[in-house]
């Protein structure tokens, strides 16, 4: 009868480890999950501290939403005839910006 009573004893012990064991598992894989999620973040922090400064397209074509800007063909320059800006303007494309302001 001991025999048997250590022995329930012994398989209780060894299936707690077990279960242990199971828990131990699942929560290292809990803490990789976390693990890979932060750096993919700081990952994502890095590329926009990098636009701040004035990364280049190759650094952002990753990121969600990204969109490359076409090159254009100068700067869109929108012209009213009055000092209210009322009305239709005249909107056209400037190649540069060299304006006599003084008349």
């Amino acid at each position: 009868m001991i025999l048997d009573s250590e022995t329930t004893l012994l398989e209780k012990q060894i299936q707690e480890i077990l279960n242990i064991r199971s828990q131990m598992t699942k929560m290292k894989q809990q803490w990789e999950a976390y693990e890979k999620e932060v750096v993919e973040v700081m990952a994502d922090i890095q590329v926009l501290l990098n636009l701040q400064e004035g990364a280049n397209d190759k650094e952002c074509e990753g990121m969600l939403g990204y969109e490359k800007d076409q090159p254009g063909d100068g700067m869109k320059g929108e012209y009213y005839n009055n000092e209210d800006f009322l009305g239709n303007p005249l909107i056209k494309e400037d190649m540069g910006v060299e304006f006599d302001w003084n008349g």
